[in-house]
C-alpha cells in the first residue's frame, strides 16, 4: 500500500463509528432575544396603559409638557419590541368637538381648535383591546381643570378616531382612580369619575362616576340608571373593571364608619342580573378575568393582601387569605398560581391575556403595574416616579426568566 493510500485508510478508520449509533446533532445556538422597547418619560405615575393586540401589545402613555404633552402610543411585537415609531393620539391633549366614531379613524394627531395651542398632559391613562379594536381613555390636565377624554382604534392601534370629551373630573393625590376600561366583542367600556356635585338621593355633595361606550361616545345599552353617586369616597374611587364569561365586573371604593369598603358590582345583562359584593375594611388593588371561571379580585385589608374568586354570578367561590402568588412554567408557557388558605387557583397562559397583575407576585408586578401575556412573552409595564419601564419574562429551561434588555 502506498503511503498516501495508508494515510487515507487510517483517516477513514479513525472517523468510522463501526456499528455505533451516530452522535446527536448539536442543538442550534438560540437566537439573540429581540430588543425591548426603551422606557419613556411620563407626565404622572398613573399615565400609562398596556394591552395585548393581535400582533403583540399596545403601550400608551401621557407625555410630559417638556416633550409636547398629550397622549402617545407605541405598537409592540409579541416580545415587546417596537414595531414602529411612537405616534401621537393627541399632540397637545385636546379633544375635538365630534363624537367618537362619528368619522373615519385617521392616523397622526387628532383634535384641534384653540385648545391645541396650549400644552396639556395626560395624568392618568387606561386602555383595553378586544378583537381588532382598542379603546383608550385618559385624564387631561390643562393646569386649571381636569377632564376625561377617550378614543378608539379599529385596527389594533394603527389609527385612532378623533378624541371625545367625557366631562370634567377630580384632582387626586394618588396616581389612579378615575378610569377603568374593559370590553367585550360588542363594546369598549370606560368607567370614569366625574366632578363632585350635589347628591340626588341625599343631602350634601357626592363623588360621581359614569360609564361610556367609547366606540359610540354614549352610555352602554345595559345602563339602567344614571350617573352613580358615592357620598363618602375613598381612593381609588374607580377601582378596576373586567369583562369575563359574559359578566361585567367593576369596583368602587367608599368609606363606611371611617374604614374603606371595596364594592364589586356584577352585571350579567343577558339574564338581567346585578349584584354588589362588599369587602369591608379593604382597599382595592387589582382584578384579573378568568373567562368562564369568573374573576380574581385582589384587595388590601389592614395592610394584608387578600384575593377572592367570584363566579359569573358574583358568588364568592374561593378565598385566598395571606395572598401568595407564584409563576411556574409548563411546556414552555407560564402558569400563574395564587394560594392562601385554600386550594390553589391556577391560570395557564395560552392565548393573549390582559390585566394579569392581580395574579403576579410583587417582584414581577410592582404596585400599579400593568401585565399582559402576548402569547409569547409576559410583558410588565410599571412606573418609578415619572419614568415608565417595560420588562419581558419568558419560560427558559423550565423557569420563568427575564430576557433581553433594558
Amino acid at each position: 500500500m502506498s503511503p498516501r493510500a495508508a494515510w487515507l485508510a487510517g483517516a477513514l478508520l479513525a472517523g468510522c463509528t463501526c456499528g455505533e449509533e451516530p452522535a446527536p446533532a448539536a442543538a442550534p445556538t438560540p437566537a439573540a432575544p429581540a430588543p425591548i422597547a426603551a422606557g419613556r418619560a411620563l407626565a404622572a405615575p398613573g399615565a400609562f396603559a398596556l394591552t395585548p393586540v393581535a400582533d403583540g401589545a399596545l403601550l400608551a402613555w401621557g407625555a410630559p409638557r417638556a416633550v409636547g404633552g398629550g397622549v402617545r402610543t407605541l405598537r409592540l411585537g409579541p416580545l415587546g419590541q417596537a414595531l414602529d415609531r411612537e405616534r401621537a393620539v393627541t399632540e397637545r391633549g385636546a379633544a375635538g368637538g365630534g363624537a367618537a366614531g362619528g368619522g373615519a379613524a385617521g392616523g397622526g394627531a387628532a383634535g384641534g381648535g384653540a385648545a391645541e395651542e396650549h400644552l396639556r398632559q395626560a395624568v392618568e391613562v387606561d386602555a383595553f383591546a378586544v378583537g381588532g379594536r382598542v379603546g383608550l381613555a385618559w385624564v387631561i390636565d390643562d393646569g386649571h381643570h381636569l377632564s376625561v377624554q377617550s378614543t378608539f382604534s379599529p385596527d389594533g392601534g394603527a389609527r385612532f378616531a378623533e378624541p371625545t370629551s367625557l366631562g370634567r373630573t377630580e384632582r387626586l393625590s394618588g396616581p389612579r382612580g378615575r378610569l377603568a376600561m374593559s370590553g367585550d366583542p360588542e363594546q369598549l367600556r370606560v368607567y370614569h369619575r366625574l366632578e363632585r356635585a350635589p347628591c340626588v338621593a341625599a343631602a350634601g355633595d357626592c363623588a360621581r362616576f359614569d360609564q361610556t361606550d367609547v366606540t359610540r361616545g354614549e352610555p352602554p345599552p345595559d345602563r339602567r340608571v344614571g350617573v352613580l353617586e358615592i357620598g363618602r369616597p375613598c381612593e381609588p374611587l374607580v377601582a378596576g373593571s373586567v369583562h369575563a364569561g359574559g359578566t361585567w365586573y367593576y369596583g368602587v371604593c367608599s368609606l363606611e364608619d371611617a374604614a374603606p369598603r371595596t364594592t364589586v358590582y356584577v352585571i350579567r345583562s343577558e339574564v338581567s342580573y346585578a349584584a354588589a359584593v362588599p369587602f369591608d375594611g379593604c382597599e382595592p388593588d387589582a382584578m384579573t378575568g378568568l373567562g368562564a371561571d369568573g374573576v380574581v379580585v385582589r384587595v388590601r385589608c389592614g395592610g394584608e393582601a387578600r384575593a377572592v374568586r367570584l363566579d359569573v354570578m358574583g358568588r364568592e367561590v374561593e378565598r385566598f387569605d395571606g395572598f401568595e402568588a407564584e409563576v411556574a412554567c409548563e411546556d414552555g408557557r407560564p402558569t400563574l398560581e395564587v394560594r392562601g388558605g385554600g386550594r390553589p387557583r391556577t391560570l395557564r397562559l395560552n392565548e393573549a391575556h390582559d390585566h394579569l397583575e392581580a395574579m403576579l407576585p410583587p417582584e414581577l408586578a410592582p404596585s400599579g403595574a400593568r401585565a399582559v401575556w402576548t402569547g409569547e412573552a409576559l410583558l410588565v409595564a410599571w412606573a418609578e416616579g415619572r419614568e415608565l419601564f417595560l420588562r419581558r419574562h419568558q419560560c427558559v429551561d423550565g423557569r420563568l426568566r427575564r430576557t433581553g434588555a433594558p
